[in-house]
């Protein structure tokens, strides 16, 4: 589930919280401007803006909203000398600029909301917060919006701007005579994986990728399988042959599907409708051998160009179980997803460590 429906479940829960956004980074910081942490009043805490390292400063400042204090800025920086020591303890030289929002008025609830609810609908948000306190928030859709800004004219420059913005980041709009800076968060739908395929070996790989913010479908045509009790994380699960999903399930190129029947026919089946989508991963697990001969056989039924099925599934790191096998296949979907190598990150490193030889 993605982190703002997590955040949006607990608000409705209880009803007010603080809410901490991350709108601007300098240097090193654990994660970039976007991140969100909501803390209820009951305590209950959703989201993560670091990991772990200044989150007592931030439920300090939470507390001050908690006793009636203001919206604010507060900026937390660990680029002095004294802070690994003294300070967070963090090592990671940056700045963090944190928005904090106390979440208590119908208005708020309701931009929030529609917020997640169209995430949850798999469409595009904008998410607009003024960072000078009181001017509002608003959220917006390509066809629709929840707004609480102060002034229509403020209102229109911010809708403007939410519906042509690329990139999450800051503008500053001229207001009654002053500018207001308007942090512009810009919120793709959670990444969606499809597994063909419930059998035993799905399941740690359909927990995993739950928990790591995917949405899941689960399909297989065999009922026995096909059990809601034994995939609680899975969002839908369809019991269909994948010849009658051509044209009710639509697969878009945020989405990675793993093919894992263990029927060669029923996989190759899987296969010729996957082709047929624009599902920018297919993996699919087995041997090479038998790889190699589904690659043909797909080929030569779909007339598709096959250089979007990986396989055998998942990144060589010596996975035997079928967990260890779930982490291989989710890295090496996330990394096409995000179109990144996955390569080691020392790897990537631009420099050598200081001391490091040859």
């Amino acid at each position: 589930m993605h982190e703002l429906c997590r955040i949006e479940n607990l608000l409705r829960r209880d009803g007010n919280g603080v809410l901490v956004t991350l709108i601007r980074t300098e240097g090193s910081t654990y994660r970039k401007a976007g991140a969100k942490l909501f803390l209820s009043r009951s305590g209950a805490e959703v989201g993560a803006i670091s990991g772990g390292c200044i989150e007592t400063a931030i439920r300090t400042e939470a507390d001050r909203l908690f006793a009636g204090g203001s919206n604010r800025l507060f900026v937390v920086d660990t680029t002095r000398d004294g802070d690994l020591v003294f300070g967070s303890g963090s090592g990671c030289p940056g700045r963090l600029h944190l928005l904090f929002e106390r979440m208590s008025s119908e208005s708020e609830h309701g931009v929030v909301t529609f917020a997640a609810e169209s995430v949850r609908q798999r469409r595009r948000v904008v998410l607009a917060t003024s960072v000078s306190a009181g001017a509002g928030k608003a959220a917006f859709t390509t066809d629709d919006s929840r707004s609480s800004f102060a002034g229509a004219e403020l209102d229109a420059a911010v809708e403007r701007t939410a519906r042509s913005v690329q990139s999450t980041g800051i503008v500053t709009h001229e207001w009654n005579g002053s500018g207001v800076e308007v942090f512009y968060d810009v919120i793709e739908p959670p990444h969606l994986l499809a597994v063909c395929g419930a059998g035993g070996d799905a399941l740690p790989l359909i927990s995993m990728a739950a928990e790591c913010g995917f949405d899941v479908i689960v399909i297989d045509p065999r009922e026995a399988l096909a059990a809601p009790a034994r995939f609680p994380a899975a969002g839908r699960i369809l019991l269909s042959h994948p010849d009658r999903l051509r044209d009710c399930l639509m697969l878009d190129e945020r989405t990675a599907a793993v093919v894992m029947t263990h029927n060669y026919f029923l996989d190759l089946a899987c296969l010729d409708w996957l082709m047929g989508t624009a599902a920018r991963y297919i993996g699919v697990v087995g041997s090479r051998t038998r790889f190699t001969s589904l690659v043909r056989d797909v080929s030569r039924s779909a007339g598709a160009e096959a250089g979007r099925i990986f396989g055998p599934a998942g990144l060589d790191i010596g996975s035997e179980t079928a967990s260890e096998i779930a982490l291989s296949i989710l890295a090496e979907a996330k990394a096409v997803l995000t179109g990144r190598s996955g390569a080691s990150m020392t790897a990537c490193r631009p420099q050598p460590l200081v001391g490091a030889t040859d």
